[in-house]
């Protein structure tokens, strides 16, 4: 006989299984005679960043995150050495139904689950039906701020009456995250992760988005579009592969997928309500959602429903009838209305009407016209103009007066209260806004008095950008444009400091070019173990070759020509920061070079594609913050990067950041180029 946790309240059935951070068990809420899910957490969770402490405040915090198409939390505590959560009971979830679908499971005795659903194809309006639910519950989060970060069938579940849901309580809890990373963790398999979850980039609602179209394609082929034996290479394939393409009996699915899954998450669809929208779209296009199937979804459930529908048909009926008989008593009307007996007089009573009209306008005498006698136009406009202000106002004009008198005082004090308070910009701004009713005195005065303190607001957040920049150029930017500003002294005294730097680093910059290393700019033709002799030779990094390598680089960032390069003292060598926007093969890297050149980028025309050598010199020992092994004054985007050398006839060296390791990889594989030329 199995022995079960005790929660007081609950009593524990069953058990359902377990999970990355919990034992999950089938329960019933006792006072209620109410199946729940209780997860019991794993204790290790509760062993980082006083998380046992945060666990309750968060969890709270949590069971207010409310809407239908979220799962309900029904309760978080903690008994004894147990922290658990009860969630509402969800029988079903989409994994059980793609699995169903493609007959990977069996539907259960009987025919049906408990839903009632059957094993039978999921029609195109249920599965958009249960895609536009998701997306209001991604929608309302996205708007509360929070980014779900493992959205996959299995977290995507159906309550008793077939209403989706989606599980979002592991993404609610900061706390998890935090823990899930400690014990090595990721949120999500990397199967439906974003290209910027792999990359370690700050995500947002997008992401999501992506996620929920690696589902849609799951749930529309019955496989993951991407899949490999290591979690990198599913990563990079996200990274880089194109959005898979549908077959052509689901090609009508096949936009709203691109627009979901793009690579690039600014082409990506923008939030839940667009996503919404989309699906609307989509629906009126697919020839087998007619309208009989979409009554499917409206049929009432019980027979109150049902006699509330009959009703509103049959009074719909008497509108109908109501709109003939008013019809037909208008064809009537006009039929009487056209008969001569009637007509004719009335035709004769207008025509004499609009003769007499016309004998009182001919006998009316035209208004009068003033003239003012040549030469005497501008004292005589100036009176009417004395005349029209001595003149009271009429009513219409006293209110809007009194209308402009009270949005003028509004915004005017709120300028002063702004001003005292030391908000300058703010000032500004409700005071233009007041003068645009009328200006005063005491306004005009105010006016002076902002610009007065705007420019030396401008002038201390000048000093204090350069200050905070510590470079000579930027000082002397300041000094430049303030020349008899107000920090000018002080400025003065950080050139001289700035200066004596400036010599000092030139000083070392000397030196250590004259120690730096010389390595080789001509390609070759290089076997794995000369890559292997190499990486010993000068200490360069790689997790398989040389785990303890640890070349000390000396990297300076220069604007030149306002464009970015890194200049690295220990090599010497001058490199593109960010190099190319996109992957592509050996063949297109080589030409955008070429166009680098033509555009002299940062006034030079020989950059060129590294060596082995060059590039491996980048490698550090030690995984970022941004999961990539190369400095951050680099780009985090050029994750692999091509040299010029080869490996045999068919294949090329490449550096992969991401991994920390050398490669080789074919001619026509997609990867991205980081430009070198030499420092002279």
């Amino acid at each position: 006989m199995d022995v079960f946790p005790v929660i007081p309240g609950f009593r524990i059935e069953k058990s359902l299984g377990g999970g990355r951070i919990a034992d999950v068990y089938l329960g019933v809420q006792e006072d209620l005679d109410k199946k729940v899910v209780i997860k019991i957490l794993h204790p290790e969770l509760f062993l980082y960043n006083n998380f046992a402490e945060r666990f309750p405040k968060e969890a709270r915090k949590a069971k207010k995150f409310v809407h239908p198409n979220i799962a309900n939390i029904l309760d978080v505590g903690q008994w004894e050495e147990y922290h658990y959560i009860v969630l509402e009971y969800l029988p079903e979830s989409l994994r059980n139904k793609i699995n169903r679908q493609f007959g990977i499971e069996e539907p259960p005795a009987g025919g049906e689950d408990e839903t009632g659903e059957t094993g039978e194809k999921l029609e195109s309006y249920k599965l958009l039906h249960i895609l536009k639910q998701v997306a209001w519950a991604l929608d309302y989060a996205h708007k509360e701020g929070m980014i779900h970060e493992d959205i996959r069938p299995e977290n995507i579940r159906f309550r008793e009456d077939g209403t989706p849901v989606l599980d979002f309580f592991i993404s609610l809890v900061t706390g998890f995250k935090a823990a899930l990373k400690k014990k090595g963790i990721t949120m999500a398999p990397p199967h439906y992760g974003s290209p910027e979850q792999a990359l370690k980039k700050p995500l947002d609602g997008k992401s999501d988005i992506y996620s929920l179209g690696v589902v849609l394609y799951e749930t529309l082929i019955g496989k993951i579009p991407y899949d490999a034996e290591e979690t990198i290479a599913i990563e990079n394939q996200h990274i880089m592969e194109p959005v898979p393409q549908l077959p052509e009996t689901l090609s009508p699915y096949q936009s709203l997928l691109d627009q979901m899954m793009a690579k690039n998450k600014e082409e990506r669809v923008r939030s839940g309500v667009e996503l919404i929208r989309l699906i609307d779209e989509l629906g009126y296009k697919l020839p087998e959602n007619r309208r009989k199937e979409q009554r499917k979804l409206e049929i009432p459930s019980n027979p109150q429903d049902a006699l509330s529908e009959a009703k509103k048909k049959t009074g719909r009926k008497k509108e109908i009838g109501a709109g003939v008989r008013k019809k037909k008593e208008r064809e009537d009307f006009f039929k009487t209305l056209l008969n001569p007996k009637i007509l004719v007089p009335v035709v004769g009573v207008v025509v004499i009407i609009g003769v007499l009209l016309v004998l009182f306008m001919k006998s009316s005498p035209p208004p009068a016209v003033s003239k003012v006698p040549a030469g005497k136009d501008q004292t005589q406009q100036k009176k009417a103009d004395v005349e029209k202000k001595k003149r009271p106002l009429t009513v219409k004009e006293r209110r809007e007066q009194r209308e402009k008198d009270t949005q003028f005082q509004y915004k005017f004090r709120l300028a002063q209260r702004f001003f005292k308070k030391s908000q300058y910009q703010k000032a500004m701004d409700k005071l233009i806004e007041a003068e645009k009713y009328k200006q005063t005195a005491e306004s005009k005065q105010l006016a002076e008095k902002l610009t007065v303190k705007l420019a030396e607001k401008k002038d201390d957040d000048t000093f204090k950008q350069a200050l905070a920049a510590r470079t000579l150029t930027a000082m002397e930017e300041y000094v430049k444009q303030y020349p008899s500003g107000r920090n000018i002294k002080e400025a003065g005294k950080e050139l001289v400091q700035l200066r004596i730097e400036e010599k000092k680093r030139q000083a070392e910059r000397r030196r250590i070019l004259a120690s730096s290393l010389k390595l080789r700019s001509q390609y070759k033709d290089l076997t794995a173990q000369e890559v292997k002799t190499m990486l010993a030779k000068y200490n360069f990094f790689d997790k398989y070759y040389n785990k303890t390598g640890n070349c000390k680089n000396h990297f300076e960032v220069k604007t030149v020509k306002e464009d970015k390069i890194v200049v690295d003292f220990a090599t010497a060598l001058v490199w593109h920061p960010s190099g190319s926007p996109e992957y592509m093969n050996l063949e297109k890297a080589k030409q955008w070079i070429v166009e680098l050149n033509k555009k002299r980028y940062a006034g030079y025309t020989d950059w060129r594609l590294p060596t082995l050598e060059e590039v491996a010199s980048l490698m550090e020992n030690a995984e970022s913050r941004y999961g990539l092994f190369v400095d951050a004054v680099f780009s985090r985007e050029q994750v692999y990067i091509w040299t010029g050398d080869t490996f045999g006839k068919s294949k090329g060296w490449v550096i992969d950041f991401f991994g920390g390791d050398v490669n080789r990889v074919a001619p026509d594989y997609n990867v991205f180029v980081r430009p070198v030329r030499s420092y002279k």
